[in-house]
């Protein structure tokens, strides 16, 4: 049974006892991560589970359904991590399903798979078996990033400025994982005081101006020579270009989505609650819409 939300998912794991069945798909890390944690965190910590790993490169036929025939020694029960095992051999993916269908098992089973979909045969073999939970680890919705940086912040104690969640959530360009190493490095940098915006520029691009951070809005105006030198400044300070080009891609998917709504007759509040953006985000993005000399959808999507 498909689970919808992360927090549902991790409800989900919080409320299960043995014998039970997990499905974590996609390649998201820092939600895959939490799956984990919340995995042993349950079984391991709470229930005196024993942790086991099954990994594909020491798969062979009928080792998994011995291991799994095997009670543990030590605990009532295990939890067994099996990570890509949408990459097992096929008779061992089979093996796996007969296994986890048993209705006699009381072990904990935690599959990964590296693909995105629940269609995918593997994924679905798995995903239909009774009892199983299954969660598909996506980049969050733009509307879901701004209550995954409350999170992230609270947890790491971070104290910002004015302007500055904007500024991070723009940076990480929809990026779970670049939120959170972004997070991560700023909280350890400021050790608990309240950072500038131009430290905060210093510390994500390695460049100390805050200008760095209105590259998209530089192009969406049609300033070429001002996007360029800041995108080569950036890149100089060791930027990826793939990720500029991501976030300006992240941007560009706001400022197309801001135009129809506006081209609907909506307005800046109908951007903070269709985009999830704050009310001073969506007041930039509505001026940037109204004003952008960006090229028609076709042409901008062939140049990115």
């Amino acid at each position: 049974m498909k689970v919808s939300s992360f927090q549902g998912f991790m409800e989900k794991i919080a409320s299960s006892g043995p014998g039970s069945l997990f499905l974590a798909c996609g390649t998201e890390r820092v939600q895959l991560g939490r799956i984990r944690d919340a995995a042993r965190a349950r079984f391991c910590e709470t229930l005196g589970f024993e942790y086991s790993s099954f990994y594909a490169e020491d798969a062979e036929p009928g080792r998994l359904a011995r291991f799994l025939a095997e009670p543990s020694l030590f605990s009532s029960g295990r939890l067994v991590r099996i990570p890509g095992a949408d990459r097992l051999p096929a008779a061992i993916r089979a093996e796996l399903v007969r296994a986890a269908a048993d209705e006699g098992r009381t072990d904990v089973l935690l599959v990964e798979s590296s693909e995105n979909s629940l269609r995918h045969a593997f994924n679905a073999s798995v995903d239909r078996i009774q009892g199983a939970a299954s969660f598909v680890c996506w980049e969050p919705f733009e509307r879901d990033m701004g209550r995954w940086f409350d999170i992230l912040a609270k947890e790491h104690g971070l104290s910002l400025p004015p302007g500055a969640r904007g500024i991070l959530l723009s940076w990480a360009g929809g990026s779970l994982l670049r939120l959170d190493e972004a997070i991560e490095r700023v909280s350890v940098f400021s050790e608990g005081r309240t950072l500038t915006t131009a430290e905060l520029a210093g510390l994500l691009t390695g460049v100390a101006d805050p200008g760095v951070f209105d590259l998209a809005d530089e192009i969406w105006a049609g300033r070429r020579g001002s996007a360029l030198s800041t995108a080569w400044r950036l890149i100089c300070a060791g930027e990826e270009p793939v990720a500029l080009l991501a976030i300006v891609q992240r941007q560009w998917v706001r400022l197309e989505a801001a135009r129809s709504l506006i081209a609907g007759g909506g307005g800046q509040k109908d951007i903070v609650r269709e985009l999830g953006l704050s009310p001073t985000a969506a007041s930039s993005l509505l001026s940037s819409a109204r004003n952008s000399s960006a090229p028609p959808v076709w042409v901008a999507a062939e140049a990115l």
